[in-house]
């Protein structure tokens, strides 16, 4: 029985390593080759208006510096940093005791004047009356006259002093001219604001500026604007007012953001300078855009596409496939066989969407790649996904 036993476990331990032979001698599975994989978008035409495109920047259309008019102590500041104000809210409160008791002084010297005048003028028309009835001498009407002109200029004198008062006294409220969006204030209650004999530069208290609606002025190149005008229609020959009005016709305004979304409303022009910069060959231009949002900050910078409101048919890939090296611009281009061909376009205008215009060096339907382009080498075989034109995307640098 012991023999059976060991002839048993035996035939099992010959069997298990015969096992393990056969499956060490199995071939490694072999590893799937490393085909990038990209995403792709086809060339094609779209209806696109002419645009030229320029840097631009944000100007407030009203901006002013809050001023202490009057010297005095700061006893209030009803506003926060960076609070909206309506026009007409008061902003700061300057110490008004001594302006009150000069106003009062003011007035009382008025009053008095307008008495003395009043009696004055009672007593010249007594002497004129007298004159009349031989019972004075002329001597004594003059003197009465004298006496009435005297009070007269006294009385202004005062009605003057108690304007004076009265607008110093009105100082001391400090009041939102317009509507807008206020910033840091310069000095905290307690100060001491206003001009003074050692320091007659009188600093600003804050900064009001106009948010809504808002301005975007832009240099544009003296030569694409009077090729997109000749374009669209002849009108170079207009008045100034009549061209503004002819090109927000024609034209318009769109913007693009810091970081590279697209503002939802167009703008008017409303500005165009009536001279070239004979340096930068430019001419300045301006247009009005609604900014209920805000997205539009004073004295940022944006991207300006001034667009025909007619559009035209164009070759037109997505913007993202775009790469440049030392020789120029170049797209990959997807074969049908998968690889991909390195070839050079000659571009035209941007969209001020993802789209970009091909002038040459592409035909309609051919598929270059968008996304994935840094690991491209030409003649590599890709693996591929076709994108939407709508899909969010992101220019890769050839740096």
């Amino acid at each position: 029985m012991g023999l059976r036993k060991v002839s048993k476990y035996s035939c099992c331990l010959f069997i298990c390593f015969f096992l393990f032979i056969l499956t060490g001698c199995e071939k490694a599975p072999i590893p799937k080759s490393n085909i990038p994989f990209v995403l792709v978008a086809p060339a094609k035409i779209d209806q696109l208006p002419s645009s030229i495109k320029a840097v631009g920047q944000v100007v407030a259309i009203e901006f002013v510096y809050l001023v202490a008019r009057v010297e005095g102590y700061l006893t209030k500041r009803n506003f926060n940093p960076g609070d909206f104000v309506k026009k007409g809210q008061l902003l700061y409160e300057i110490q008004k005791d001594q302006f009150k008791a000069q106003y009062n002084q003011a007035k009382a010297k008025m009053f008095r004047a307008q008495s003395v005048y009043d009696n004055a003028q009672i007593e010249y028309n007594r002497q004129a009356v007298m004159l009349e009835q031989n019972a004075t001498s002329k001597e004594a009407v003059d003197n009465a006259m004298q006496v009435k002109l005297d009070a007269e200029a006294e009385l202004l004198s005062a009605r003057a002093e108690y304007d004076l008062q009265a607008l110093n006294l009105s100082y001391t409220d400090i009041y939102a001219p317009f509507d807008g969006r206020i910033g840091m204030y310069t000095y905290s209650v307690g100060n001491v604001v206003g001009a003074q004999r050692n320091q007659p530069q009188v600093e600003p208290l804050a900064e009001v500026v106009q948010m809504d609606p808002i301005w975007v002025e832009f240099p544009v190149s003296e030569t694409e604007l009077v090729t997109l005008m000749e374009k669209e229609r002849g009108i170079l020959t207009s008045k100034a007012q009549e061209t503004v009005s002819e090109m927000q016709k024609l034209f318009d305004v769109r913007v693009q953001l810091s970081n590279n979304s697209e503002y939802e409303e167009a703008g008017d022009i409303n500005y165009i300078d009536n001279k070239i910069n004979p340096i930068a060959g430019t001419i300045q231009m301006r247009a009005i855009f609604t900014n209920p949002d805000e997205l539009l900050v004073p004295g940022g910078f944006v991207t300006v596409f001034i667009e025909t409101k007619k559009k035209f048919p164009n070759l037109v890939i997505m913007q993202c496939a775009v790469l440049d090296d030392q020789i120029g611009t170049y797209v990959f281009v997807l074969k049908e066989d998968n690889t991909v061909e390195k070839r050079y376009v000659k571009l035209g205008k941007e969209s001020s969407d993802t789209r970009i215009i091909v002038e040459s060096g592409l035909k309609e339907g051919e598929t270059v790649v968008t996304q994935g382009l840094m690991r491209l080498r030409p003649g590599m075989k890709v693996d591929y996904k076709i994108q939407k034109y709508n899909e969010p995307t992101v220019r890769e640098s050839s740096i």
